[in-house]
């Protein structure tokens, strides 16, 4: 455990050494609170990023939840245009360790993790070729969501609505309360690792039933007596 978070710091560390590198010409200009936020912040609002979307939206968390609750209706807009929607959460064990990790708490919220399960179901029912979702079998130092990836490998360019949210995950510290930014081409090698790292853990992703995932997680509840309150 101690080791798993250890490794976890030093990642989240590099992760916002990169971060800092890519945005340092534009802070000499205005002030980091220019650029960083959080869920809580009221000057956030991701479908102001995400409609602008042509091609493809990435998303890579923990379980995500508070992001599929609060944009639930815009995803489904967003896949009957045409928009491709890849969505990564982890795996039951590795959730378990990370939502205590970032909670402090000696609990995982169960709910919460069922809470997404349902709501990509949903999604995926009434988009099945719009929606993919994969699991993924080890932790996560942030969380991302990418507008538009596919970059033009003949002219070396990218589509001018590409960019990443990025949401590094501290221990202790939720995620409505956990620093986000926003990265673009313009930082050229330190956005190419964060895409490269985004679809490294894609590929590594396994896609998952989720109704059978669901169903793993009543059985570990139930295993361990713990009450289940999302249906």
């Amino acid at each position: 455990m101690e080791i798993a978070s250890a490794i976890i710091e030093a990642i989240a560390t590099v992760l916002a050494a990169i971060i800092g590198v890519s945005y340092a010409g534009r802070i000499v200009k205005k002030t980091t609170d220019a650029h960083f936020f959080n869920y809580s912040d009221e000057k956030h609002n991701l479908h102001k990023v995400m409609r602008k979307a042509k091609k493809s939206i990435m998303i890579i968390a923990n379980c995500g939840d508070a992001f599929l609750t609060a944009y639930y209706s815009n995803l489904k807009r967003y896949a009957k245009n045409g928009v491709q929607i890849n969505f990564l959460l982890l795996d039951l064990k590795n959730y378990i360790y990370m939502d205590k990790y970032t909670t402090g708490k000696e609990e995982a919220d169960y709910d919460a993790l069922l809470t997404s399960l349902k709501l990509l179901s949903e999604l995926k029912r009434e988009f099945p070729d719009r929606i993919s979702v994969k699991i993924f079998h080890s932790v996560l130092t942030a969380s991302y969501i990418g507008i538009d990836l596919e970059q033009d490998l003949l002219n070396n360019s990218w589509a001018p609505e590409t960019i990443i949210q990025v949401m590094m995950y501290q221990f202790n510290t939720r995620p409505r309360k956990s620093p986000i930014t926003y990265i673009s081409p313009k930082a050229k090698e330190q956005f190419q690792t964060i895409v490269n790292g985004m679809f490294e853990i894609w590929d590594c992703g396994e896609a998952v039933d989720l109704n059978e995932y669901s169903q793993q997680i009543v059985e570990y509840l139930n295993h361990n007596q713990m009450d289940v309150s999302v249906e």
